[in-house]
Order: structure tokens, then C-alpha cells, then sequence
């Protein structure tokens, strides 16, 4: 199963093999209900034009492919394009213009105004044609601006909303199916609410837990997991795990935190040396010698295995808290 660009357009494989079978698996959830039924209706041929508006990463180019699978199975139509709204008026472009267009990221031309004006006369033409036109437009707070559509008013508009976290959850657990991947209750709520800010970040995430592993389901490999995502969560500005587990060694005992600090991040989490050092201001020969002794401690200390034990299923239970 292929996986596109973007969480909700993870949601929607590619259209080989039957479409119908394409259609049912797209994920269906408040924040797209209205678009969905909007797009359904485009596609059986009830609506000639129309506008989806929504921020992004959330679904608008998969909701495009959703349009475009309806299209082809009950429109009788040889090919249904989904076209880049900067490529739509460049000369010889490939698309049949008696065929249904779908296009994509039309707010990159709405600053350009000598683009912006040829393509208005395209969509006058495709007006008067009756020819089913489709335009997806990232708006963040989903107004459509005045002016930039033919005959505005014959267009109707449709919004995509930013999932809930309860929402996020379920395109999380959709997507892990997507990819082939085990991953616990807990690593799913920490996707949702830390990568809520776009649905390509948890795509991300994801494609980067695959290439590490498949099985994520047990409490160790749960914080293993999230080790993987550290450089990934750093990039992406959204949380940092370290601090997560300096704070909750701390809330267990402060004894030797430094060193069981150390021991949960490199040998339990399994984060790269250089970034465990960068944060504890530590060189990473310093920390390769530590987690070292402390892995040899824990063959003859029952406490500080017991504390591990504390520290593991503290730092599960602070994750499903997320």
C-alpha cells in the first residue's frame, strides 16, 4: 500500500487497481464530513464547480484524489487530472480540457497577478464549457478571498478543519496500519498531541519509526520509539523527549538522577550519544561511559533495577497522558 505527502493524504493510497476499493478506505471524521459530502456530490455529477478550503497538511490533495477516484468510476472518464495550479496554464500541458481538473495549491497564484489573470480566463472558459472544475486552496482560517474565482457565486465552497486530537489519534492509528506498523496506545496519543500542527509531521514521523523498526508495542520499545524521533521532534520544534525523561527520573528519586538520567535516554531509549551529550552538556565520550557502568550496575543491583522498572512504566504512563 503507497503512502502519500501529508497525513489525510496518507489516508488515501494511490489509485492503482479498483478505485471503488479506493474510495471506502479514505477516513471519514467531523472536520471532513462536509467536505466529503461536498466532493461526493462533485463527483456523481450534482456539482460542476467547487472550492475546498482548509489549512495545511490536512487533506485537501487527498480529498482531491478522493474527488478524482469518484470521477473515474462513475463519470466514464478516460483520465481525471489532478494538476498543480502553476502548471494549469502552461502552454501544452498534457490535460484533456474536456475532461474533469482537479487542481492543487491554487493560493501559490493568487500573488502572482499575470498568472493569477490567465487563469481566471481558463476558469471563465471551463465555466462556460460546464466543464466539472475543482480547487483546492490552503487558507488557514478557511475564507475565501474576494475576487480571485469567475463568477464567484456559481462556485460552491467547502472547508476542511484541523482534526481534534481524538481525530488525530484515529489518522495516527490509520496511518501505522498504512505503513505496516505495531505501535502502542501510548506512542499514538504522543504523535496526536505533539505533531498536531500538521499532518505531514506525524506522516514523517512515521515513515522515520519504519525505517527503524515495525514492532513499537511493548513499554521499552514504546520509549525506543520515541529515541528514533528525537532529531525529527527537534526539527520539527514540537517537544524534546530528553527533558520528558530528565523529569521523570527526577519524579522517582533523586538519587544518582544524573547517571539514571544518562542510563534511561542512551541504554532503555536508545537516543544517539551526541544528542543525549548536547543536552546534559556532556562530551559523548563522558556519556558512552556512563551508560556503560550503569548497564554493568544493574546485573547486581536489585534497586536500581527496580528503579528502572519505575522509570519505564512512569515514563509510559506520562506518555499516554499526552
Amino acid at each position: 500500500m503507497s503512502v502519500n505527502g501529508g497525513l489525510m493524504e496518507g489516508a488515501f493510497p494511490s489509485l492503482g487497481g479498483r478505485v471503488s476499493s479506493k474510495i471506502s478506505e479514505i477516513i471519514r471524521l467531523p472536520s471532513n464530513h462536509a467536505a466529503l459530502e461536498a466532493t461526493k456530490r462533485f463527483g456523481e455529477g450534482k456539482i460542476s464547480n467547487l472550492v475546498l478550503l482548509g489549512p495545511s497538511g490536512w487533506g485537501k490533495t487527498c480529498i482531491l484524489e478522493y474527488a478524482r477516484a469518484i470521477l473515474m468510476e462513475t463519470g466514464n472518464y478516460k483520465r481525471v487530472s489532478i494538476i498543480n495550479a502553476q502548471d494549469f496554464v502552461v502552454p501544452r500541458h498534457d490535460y484533456d480540457p474536456n475532461e474533469p481538473i482537479l487542481l492543487d495549491n491554487f493560493q501559490d497564484v493568487m500573488q502572482l497577478p499575470k498568472r493569477r489573470l490567465t487563469i481566471r480566463m481558463a476558469l471563465e472558459r471551463r465555466l462556460k464549457a460546464k466543464n466539472p472544475t475543482m480547487i483546492a486552496i490552503t487558507s488557514p482560517k478557511g475564507v475565501l478571498p474576494r475576487g480571485i474565482l469567475p463568477n464567484q457565486y456559481s462556485w460552491l465552497v467547502t472547508k476542511v478543519g484541523i482534526p481534534t486530537f481524538a481525530e488525530r489519534k484515529v489518522l495516527v492509528k490509520h496511518l501505522s496500519s498504512a505503513y505496516d506498523l505495531k505501535i502502542s496506545d501510548q506512542m499514538v496519543a504522543f504523535l496526536a498531541a505533539k505533531l498536531a500542527g500538521n499532518g505531514a509531521a506525524v506522516e514523517g514521523a512515521l515513515k522515520r519509526l519504519r525505517i527503524a523498526g515495525t514492532d513499537w508495542q511493548s513499554p521499552e520499545a514504546t520509549l525506543r520509539g520515541c529515541g528514533v524521533l528525537v532529531p525529527f521532534l527537534l526539527d520539527d520544534g514540537a517537544w524534546d523527549f530528553r527533558s520528558f525523561l530528565q523529569e521523570t527520573v527526577s519524579k522517582v528519586s533523586e538519587a544518582d538522577s544524573q547517571n539514571f538520567t544518562i542510563h534511561l535516554m542512551r541504554n532503555v531509549a536508545q537516543i544517539q550519544e551526541a544528542d543525549v551529550a548536547t543536552f546534559l552538556e556532556m562530551t559523548p565520550t563522558a556519556v558512552h561511559r556512563t551508560a556503560r557502568k550503569f548497564a554493568e550496575r544493574l546485573k547486581n543491583d536489585p534497586r536500581a533495577k527496580e528503579m528502572e522498572k519505575r522509570c519505564v512504566a512512569l515514563s509510559i504512563e506520562r506518555l499516554g497522558q499526552a
